[in-house]
């Protein structure tokens, strides 16, 4: 195939296509393989999610996916397409909620050791503009040297454009 680009209109046209193959196209068999052949069902999708939400870890789910279906030659997808998927579904359930999740977590830490230590700013709208938390260690330290830290945050910013400092 040759494309030409045309400088008045600026787009790109295909100038010559020869369809004749020069070489021996994939068997049958390992076309699922192909990128474009790559198709989770439905069914699958829901298998993974509800395994997730039970708590399996990724590489338990698609090796019971793999066992189910008798076998890597059976599937119509690839480890990795699993993979992504179950990421991709992760990275969607934690970004709904996220500080939510943060917080209950930070809570619950809280809850059962009595000298851990969360503050929390919220802004006129009540999101989370801010978080601090402190463990025994750094509750004792202060207790003993009543020393001020100072962070310089402005270094790198997260996805939320807002810093994290970790000491």
């Amino acid at each position: 195939m040759r494309v030409k680009h045309d400088k008045v209109d600026g787009k790109w046209y295909v100038h010559q296509f020869d369809d004749v193959h020069t070489h021996e196209t994939i068997p049958r068999e390992y076309k699922h393989y192909m990128k474009g052949k790559h198709r989770m069902s439905d069914a699958v999708k829901a298998a993974i999610n509800f395994r997730r939400a039970a708590g399996m870890k990724t590489s338990q789910i698609v090796n019971l996916v793999v066992s189910e279906a008798g076998g890597y030659d059976n599937l119509s997808y690839t480890r990795k397409d699993a993979y992504n998927y179950a990421d991709k579904e992760r990275k969607e359930q934690i970004s709904e909620g996220d500080a939510a999740t943060a917080l209950a977590y930070l809570q619950a830490i809280c809850s059962a050791y009595y000298h851990f230590v969360i503050e929390l700013k919220k802004d006129e709208d009540d999101r989370l503009i801010n978080i601090l938390w402190a463990d025994s260690v750094s509750v004792a330290d202060y207790a003993c040297f009543g020393e001020l830290l100072s962070f310089d945050a402005t270094y790198k910013r997260n996805i939320y454009q807002m810093p994290l400092v970790i000491y």
